[in-house]
């Protein structure tokens, strides 16, 4: 029987109740999703080390570059093993306390050493500290399966792509095609095919058509030799002979039958560029889903692949990069086969939702934004019991995240507990290194670090007392705390358009990067974090310490930093605004979702009323009619009624006179006094007849009168339901590439956000 994960405990159960998961429930597979600062990280390396303990070994890919923290297990607790990730002077209080922390979650020393014992890989591609050989030679998947085949082959064309600058669409372009022809050709023959060999076969194609084309139709000789010499300057070039070195793309060595029971293998990426993820993250996502198909079925969890910040690497149509296709595949087919894929990221509205769809738990932590919550409210709407997850989301606490498993009828509230790897954050090639070589005793790195190889993270170096040293040209400011790093702030004006030809929608901000990167293009490819210039002092506070900035600033000015800035926002800051489909009312930058409302409410009531007097309008004259009848015959009732009373006097009155007459007249008198009552009764039944003929044509009038106003009400009433049911829309709004003014463009130091 497989053992649970133990993830912390339930807020919402028994006081101290547990939180224990079997593993088979990852075969689901799962998106965590949380703000900075939400207890994201740690929750991510919880299932790590859940994984590790019950055996399962687990593929992570990690662009940020923190999940190697999972290398720092120390279960002796020793201040000495904490202080090269945290300092000497913070090493005596975090080891006790980091002990005390695991005590209090029923965590033991015995615990951590179990989870020592479990073996941690980690790689760095394109980097010297551990490389991966990914372009020496390109073999054929073992499944003999043309749709596999055919998969695989486009997914190493479009890394080719990547890396080698080209910006045409690998699956319809002549060189694309030529290539993928090329690849699947080899494979067909039982052989792979080295890089210098696809180089050769570029100039000398050992084809004659491409379809039913001839080839040098579709494709001339001049432009397989522009081909072949971009992919020769891959071959030429110094920085990229790292990605032709050390241990091949072996997912069976890392989570297939030959990997060690409960091994870990970490890919960090945080030292490459943007298109260098995309390529190697291609390749590695294509041989996993290809990988995965080979594999036998099985309902028990056979290994765990953990993407952490899956941003951009799985947006929504129609962006498609090379990860997307790959990430697809696992998210529908690898539950059958035991795979359990974990998807990761802040930014839940960049995010392809109808592939989310397929994962069975969603972990969802802290949303800093209310177009983040609805997003995920929307996602979660279309799953069994989403709805009532969704209403958990406007306020937790950090650590906190509500699970949505769509096997059960309610979601529930998690506190995850504390890490047993201690989360230092992001490591530095040296610190990376030291832990690789200490990992495996006796042996080395693949290839010792070289200085031109790109670093893993910037070392964090030593902060001193007072002002630091800023560059001539810049503006520094600083915010409150003791230990203060380096940031990138800026104030920006963005325009905005909903329609091509509409007045732009302008919004201001002032935003901050952390300066952690290797350069400023990977700083800037972090979430930019919101700031308030107004609390920013000239100079730092008593006693603080800040850090100096990256070496790269010595040769940064304001100017082209404000410009990468720029182009940074245009790529990632998005306005999401309400709108209403009725009213064209459009949410203002700033304005509350409340305000908006009421104030849309208003129009659509001033529109809802203007319809309805339209519509009114052609009625008026009958109920006026109507009115003014039934007020006529109101007022003749009365006076038939006044009539009749009077008759029925007179008549009373005569027939009086006529016995007084009988008892004390002559025949005579007595005789005229009846014949005068007769006449008078007869007076009074006619006055009451015309009573009764007028009480009928007024309750005739009321009722035309009735039915002309309720077709009135019917009107106003249809007015109003259609004013006031169509829900407000969302409009996600970018930036255009010259809709960015950097207004301010200065260098903060402040300490970093938890």
């Amino acid at each position: 029987m497989d053992r649970d994960f133990y993830l912390g405990r339930w807020k919402d159960g028994a006081p101290g109740e547990g939180a224990r998961m079997n593993p088979g429930r990852f075969t689901t597979h799962a998106v965590v999703i949380g703000m900075t600062g939400s207890g994201k990280t740690g929750h991510i390396v919880n299932l790590l080390e859940e994984a590790a303990l019950s055996g399962i070994p687990s593929l992570v890919i990690d662009p940020k570059g923190d999940l190697a923290n999972r290398l720092l297990v120390f279960p002796e607790g020793r201040p000495e093993d904490f202080a090269p990730f945290c300092g000497e002077d913070n090493a005596s209080d975090t080891a006790p306390r980091w002990a005390r922390g695991l005590a209090a979650w029923g965590l033991a020393a015995s615990d951590s050493a179990a989870l020592k014992a479990a073996p941690v890989k980690v790689f760095t591609p394109g980097a010297s500290t551990n490389p991966v050989n990914v372009l020496d030679r390109f073999d054929p998947p073992s499944l003999n399966d043309p749709e596999v085949w055919g998969d695989s082959a486009l997914g190493t064309v479009s890394s080719l792509f990547l890396l080698a600058g080209l910006d045409d669409d690998p699956a319809t372009s002549p060189q694309g095609l030529l290539l993928t022809q090329l690849l699947l050709k080899s494979w067909s023959e039982g052989r792979g095919l080295t890089l210098e060999g696809l180089v050769q076969q570029v100039l000398t194609p050992p084809l004659q058509r491409l379809g039913i084309m001839d080839l040098d139709t579709v494709i001339p000789a001049k432009d397989r030799t522009a081909l072949a010499m971009k992919l020769n300057a891959l071959l030429a070039s110094p920085s990229l002979s790292l990605w032709r070195r050390g241990e091949p793309l072996n997912l069976d060595a890392f989570v297939g039958a030959q990997a060690p029971r409960g091994a870990t293998t970490i890919f960090t990426l945080a030292h490459l560029s943007e298109g260098e993820r995309l390529f190697f993250l291609g390749l590695l996502l294509s041989e996993l889903a290809a990988w995965t198909r080979r594999q036998p079925g099985s309902d028990h969890l056979r290994a765990l692949v953990v993407f952490d910040e899956v941003f951009g690497y799985f947006p929504p149509y129609p962006l498609n990069p090379p990860t997307k296709g790959p990430l697809l595949t696992l998210l529908k087919q690898a539950r059958a086969f035991g795979i359990g894929v974990v998807l990761a990221t802040q930014n839940p509205i960049d995010l392809d939702y109808k592939g989310l769809t397929n994962a069975g738990l969603w972990f969802l932590g802290r949303l800093q934004t209310e177009p983040d919550r609805r997003r995920v409210a929307d996602a979660l709407g279309s799953l069994p019991g989403g709805s009532s997850a969704a209403a958990l989301l406007a306020d937790l606490p950090p650590r906190t995240f509500v699970v949505h498993d769509v096997k059960t009828d309610h979601p529930r509230l998690l506190e995850t507990r504390q890490c047993m790897s201690y989360l230092a954050g992001p490591l530095t090639a040296p610190q990376l290194t030291d832990l690789v070589c200490r990992q495996a005793p006796g042996t080395a790195p693949a290839s010792a670090p070289q200085p031109s190889a790109a670093p893993i993270g910037p070392a964090p170096p030593a902060s001193s007392l007072g002002r630091p040293v800023v560059p001539a040209g810049w503006e520094a400011v600083f915010g409150g705390g003791t230990k203060l790093h380096p940031h990138l702030e800026v104030e920006a004006e963005l325009s905005y358009r909903v329609k091509a030809k509409s007045p732009p929608v302008i919004s201001r901000l002032t935003t901050a990067w952390p300066l952690t990167g290797a350069s400023l293009e990977s700083s800037l490819a972090a979430d930019a974090l919101p700031t308030e210039s107004a609390s920013r002092a000239p100079s730092p506070p008593p006693g603080a310490s800040c850090f100096p900035l990256p070496d790269f600033f010595d040769r940064l000015d304001a100017a082209k930093a404000g410009k990468a800035a720029a182009a940074s926002l245009v790529l990632r800051q998005r306005l999401d605004l309400l709108r209403d489909p009725i009213t064209n009312a459009l949410q203002e930058p700033g304005e509350t979702a409340q305000a908006f409302g009421a104030r849309a409410s208003a129009q659509r009531q001033a529109m809802a009323a203007a319809e309805s007097e339209k519509q009114v309008g052609a009625l008026g004259s009958k109920l006026q009619k109507a009115r003014d009848k039934v007020a006529k015959l109101e007022l003749e009732l009365d006076q038939d009624r006044a009539d009749a009373s009077s008759r029925t006097t007179e008549t009373v009155v005569s027939a009086g006179l006529g016995l007084l007459g009988g008892l004390f007249g002559s025949r005579r008198s007595v005789g005229g006094a009846i014949s005068r009552t007769v006449g008078k009764t007869r007076m009074a039944e006619r006055a009451r007849g015309e009573v009764a003929e007028t009480q009928a044509e007024l309750d005739a009038a009321r009722r035309d009168l009735a039915q002309i106003e309720a077709q009135t009400e019917t009107l106003r009433q249809d007015a109003a339901h259609r004013y006031g049911e169509t829900p407000f829309e969302t409009l996600t709004l970018s930036p255009a590439k010259s809709g960015v003014q950097i207004l301010a463009c200065r260098l903060l130091w402040a300490e970093p956000a938890r």
